[in-house]
């Protein structure tokens, strides 16, 4: 399977908040690239809760790029790609909003969701969070960190994959009923 995990971290409730990001590349099942990057976001709100969460303080992020000035670095390894994401309405709706809030394109890409797939494959689970199908899987990691959420969500997937006996996510999507979702560049009206 070839994909690439994606999460986020936000500052604040707002999806154009993102304050982290992690990627990790798969390909032919091993993970081939991981990309992690602190962002500035443009309105420096920092709820206490989601510090609390993921640990991301405004001082933490004060230096670094705001979304904008890492998206080249990021569009490289989304664009034309499959991307994952657990709970994946939540990282897209992010991914969206930070692009539209900087008028940055669009890539294109296709998306499937790690939890949506787990309630598929494993329907008897009292729990389908990240961390949850994680020790599940036997695999361990720092929560909340975008990078590590990511390299989870990658490996909770490959399990997905090989229980479910697919060879792609069409297949997939095909034996188990679920919608891939689609992001597509915007065209001009003009």
């Amino acid at each position: 399977m070839d994909f690439v995990a994606l999460d986020f971290e936000t500052a604040n409730a707002g999806p154009a908040s993102a304050c982290s990001v992690g990627i990790v590349t798969i390909k032919n099942n091993i993970v081939v690239d991981e990309y992690y990057s602190l962002i500035k976001p443009r309105q420096m709100a920092f709820d206490s809760s989601t510090i609390q969460v993921n640990g991301i303080t405004p001082a933490m992020v004060e230096e670094s790029e705001n979304f904008a000035g890492i998206w080249s670095e990021m569009a490289k390894r989304l664009d034309g790609q499959m991307v994952a994401a657990h709970y994946a309405a939540f990282d897209i709706k992010v991914l969206k909003a930070s692009l539209d809030d900087y008028s940055l394109g669009y890539p294109a890409i296709r998306y499937v969701c790690s939890w949506i797939i787990a309630k598929a494959v494993w329907p008897d689970l009292m729990s389908y969070r990240l961390d949850v199908l994680a020790k599940r899987i036997g695999f361990q990691f720092t929560h909340h960190n975008a990078l590590e959420d990511a390299r989870a969500c990658a490996m909770v997937l490959l399990q997905e994959c090989e229980n479910s006996g697919v060879a792609s996510f069409d297949e997939m999507a095909k034996k188990y009923q679920f919608s891939i979702g689609r992001i597509a560049p915007q065209t001009s009206l003009f």
